[in-house]
């Protein structure tokens, strides 16, 4: 308790980008978990910020999300705590703050809790790290062609919607609410800012209805609940 206590006084700074993937998976989380004291960076990629030096302390890899966590000592002073990768970030908060709106399911779950992870698996290794901007731009410089790189993202979203819609269809998933089971888990704040992300390459998962039925009802389900309805609307 006295743990909680502690991270409730905390400042949480989140330097991130509003149409980030991985800065959404963030946002998400911190909103269902109605964690306190966050403050918000905008990183300009525009005008280069996220490789200039002083970003660069912070994250050495010049992307977003970086979550700097401050927190007061005993002794007065503020130490921080940097972390600068999204699923890190998400597994960080959920130990953090274990009570407010649990993202894995039970540890006594375990199968459950290997599912929610194997989905999140399949957003952030098998489909996001070959549809961001960064990737697919160094694509269309080799190929020269934007109908190439067009071809190499959507084939990838193609292949990870498909494979997570079949793990939810061959699992106890299949009918119930979100990704995994009756409450929200880490997939479901993966799922739809890869959704949203899709959407930006000219994949819109809901006029897939008829390849993607499960995907639908869930994303139908997240989009009522604010802190996903707010990254949605």
């Amino acid at each position: 308790m006295s743990e909680l206590k502690e991270a409730l006084k905390a400042s949480y700074h989140l330097y991130d980008r509003e149409r980030s993937s991985c800065a959404r998976r963030v946002r998400i989380a911190l909103a269902l978990k109605a964690v306190p004291n966050v403050i918000l960076h905008d990183v300009d990629m525009t005008a280069k910020e996220h490789i200039t030096d002083a970003y660069r302390a912070l994250n050495p890899s010049g992307a977003v999300p970086t979550l700097v966590v401050e927190m007061q000592s005993q002794s007065g002073g503020t130490s921080k705590f940097v972390l600068t990768q999204s699923t890190a970030i998400l597994e960080y908060l959920d130990e953090v703050f274990p009570n407010l709106c649990p993202l894995l399911p039970p540890v006594t779950e375990v199968e459950q809790r290997a599912k929610v992870r194997e989905l999140v698996a399949i957003v952030t290794q098998d489909i996001f790290p070959f549809v961001n901007r960064r990737n697919a731009d160094r694509i269309r410089e080799i190929r020269d062609s934007e109908d190439d790189q067009l071809a190499f993202v959507t084939r990838f979203l193609y292949e990870g919607f498909d494979a997570y819609e079949k793990i939810m269809e061959n699992g106890e998933a299949c009918g119930a609410k979100f990704s995994v089971g009756e409450n929200v888990t880490l997939a479901d704040v993966c799922l739809v800012p890869q959704v949203l992300q899709a959407k930006m390459w000219g994949v819109d998962v809901c006029e897939y209805g008829h390849r993607w039925p499960l995907i639908n009802s869930v994303i139908g389900g997240l989009e009522k609940i604010e802190a996903f309805g707010r990254e949605m609307g």
